[in-house]
């Protein structure tokens, strides 16, 4: 008999052909149960690894052995009978046939139970037409700590290209930092941020390559809805995540607009070594909170001079130090402006360039306009939502600066500034019940910030808790004993409550520390004018304003000036700030 009568009689394509139906079975019922049951990515590799040794071991042994009425006999290459032969066929055929059933029956609970599950838990758009969503911290495959600065970037990547989406509403980088290697389940995670649902994944790096894998995740369960692996040059990831933004809003059932797509318009591709020393430079800026990383980020500029988000990444970092420094102050806007004359459309860029304005320059004009430009640009920029505020604050247009904090703090739910930052508005519009609410919020989720318990004491006073709003004082005190600005904004508490001595010795300390350092002419002014001392008040607002003082601006609407407002020469000042009308 020939071979190929041979592998006939033997049943070796019969055999081939329940091992390849068998095969795409199990492979797809491991890619089914992966997420919900939270098995590691590779475990599908290693099932087809598995079913692709045992194939030719299937083969051989269906050539060595022989399904038989009587069960499995070895092969002697005896003749069966016709009628052995004929059951052995037959029940071939049955195990064939029920595979194919299994198959079938196993694409039509797929289809139509599976999928209107999924359906059914999927992320439903509420009546406010708004999807919250929160963007876990990536993971790192095998947990190489060498390869943390590409997880922080991807997930802060990812985070900055769902907030371009309007109706989406996307948890701040600063609020999820907490859950990076947290035990709590998702479904807790998701009450806890007030979110629909939130996205996890992980990120494999090797050489220019990387593979991005990302799961939706609804809120009330812990397995996903949609899970999607990318793999790409390290170069591409801002198009990547300008595809995955794509593919999530159309899993949380957002008609994407004209102008989401406008926002949501790829970036070109980059040199790897490039983007490998911004998203590294970032990562190292943002964990020292000082110039690491910085020469990262100036390298990545003079690898690829015509790259806008290299200039942009730098300005940010620029700006972060050019509190006190002139000379990044110059070079914050020298590297703004390169990179919104390469690239008009890039949302950090204007809002450092507004920032630059309102705090540095005092140009209303231009904070406005670039604020506006880097909220149009990303309506979940929180960062140009907060500094919109605090001009909407010092303005005394407290609508619009209300709307901003409570913006913000749906987007930092959990984070003690957005909520200090929104009592401090509260407060300053006489709203002390609401502020206070908002200021011990603040306390709560971070009892060691001095500016938390200053917030609360201003909002006791308003509502006249003396005796609890100096304890409160004393408490910020406490904290940060050389911080001008506490101090000043003590006095006010200290004031109201008839503590002249603390007063005094506030005033007192300001005054001597002058001397030896700069002390801030804001605070000083404000010690002096509760200590009593009206004309010297006078005289440091002038001062203050004359040098562009931080703070300075605030004296337009913050309640402890409230005593000067009818003089002249106070009015002359709020005057020179030349604040437009509301």
């Amino acid at each position: 008999m020939s071979i190929l009568g041979e592998i006939k009689r033997r049943k070796v394509l019969q055999v081939a052909a329940i091992y390849a139906v068998t095969t795409w079975l199990l492979v797809q019922i491991v890619a089914t149960v992966e997420s919900p049951l939270r098995l590691p990515e590779w475990a599908d590799t290693l099932v087809i690894v598995l079913l692709a040794v045992g194939f030719p071991i299937a083969l051989v042994f269906a050539w060595a052995y022989e399904l038989t009425p009587e069960g499995i006999k070895r092969d002697d290459d005896k003749r069966p009978s016709t009628l052995s032969n004929a059951a052995s066929n037959r029940r071939l055929d049955f195990i064939i046939i029920g595979v194919l059933a299994a198959a079938v029956v196993f694409l039509l609970f797929n289809s139509y139970v599976l999928d209107n599950g999924r359906g059914d838990a999927a992320i439903v758009k509420p009546e406010t037409g708004t999807v919250s969503i929160a963007v876990l911290p990536l993971e790192i495959f095998n947990n190489d700590p060498g390869k943390e600065y590409l997880a922080d970037g991807m997930t802060a990547s990812l985070i900055t290209e769902l907030s371009k989406i309007e109706a989406l509403r996307v948890i701040s980088r600063t609020s999820i930092q907490k859950y990076k290697d947290n035990v709590m389940s998702l479904p807790d995670i998701a009450r806890e941020l007030n979110v629909a649902a939130v996205i996890e994944g992980s990120v494999l790096s090797v050489g220019d390559k990387i593979r991005v894998s990302a799961s939706l995740i609804p809120a009330e369960q812990d397995s996903a809805v949609w899970s999607q692996t990318y793999d790409r040059d390290i170069g591409d990831v801002l198009a990547l995540h300008s595809e995955l933004a794509h593919a999530i809003a159309e899993q949380v059932r957002i008609t994407l607009t004209a102008a989401d797509e406008a926002r949501l318009a790829p970036a070109s591709p980059v040199d790897a070594k490039v983007q490998e020393a911004i998203l590294r430079g970032q990562y190292l800026f943002s964990q020292s909170g000082g110039r690491k990383g910085l020469d990262l980020l100036e390298k990545a500029t003079v690898l690829a001079p015509d790259h806008a988000q290299g200039w942009a990444a730098l300005a940010g970092a620029y700006a972060g130090l050019a509190t006190d420094d002139p000379v990044f102050l110059e070079q914050a806007r020298m590297a703004t402006a390169r990179a919104l004359e390469l690239d008009d459309n890039l949302s950090d860029a204007h809002y450092v360039a507004g920032t630059i304005a309102f705090y540095k320059d005092w140009d209303w004009e231009v904070t406005t306009r670039e604020l506006n430009r880097a909220l149009d640009l990303n309506p979940g920029n929180e960062s140009a939502m907060q500094v919109l505020g605090d001009y909407y604050e010092v303005l005394g247009d407290w609508p619009r600066a209300i709307e901003l904090g409570i913006r913000s703090k749906q987007s930092n739910p959990v984070s003690a500034s957005m909520r200090l930052n929104l009592g401090f508005t509260y407060n300053y519009s006489g709203q002390y019940r609401e502020g206070l609410a908002e200021c011990l919020s603040a306390v709560e989720l971070n009892p060691a910030s001095p500016w938390s318990h200053i917030c609360a004491a201003e909002s006791k006073t308003g509502l006249g808790l003396l005796d609890e709003a100096v304890a409160a004082a004393d408490e910020s005190i406490r904290l940060a004993p050389q911080e001008d600005a506490i101090l000043g904004l003590a006095t006010f508490v200290y004031a109201a409550a008839g503590r002249a001595d603390e007063v005094e010795a506030i005033h007192q300390t300001l005054e001597q520390e002058s001397e030896i350092r700069y002390v801030s002419p804001y605070a000083r002014a404000m010690a002096a004018m509760n200590f009593g001392d009206d004309d010297a008040a006078m005289n440091l607002l002038e001062n203050a304003i004359a040098g562009k003082a931080t703070f300075t601006p605030w004296i337009n609407t913050y309640p402890g000036y409230d005593r000067l407002r009818s003089m002249p020469r106070f009015q002359a000042l709020i005057e020179s700030l030349h604040l437009p009308a509301i």
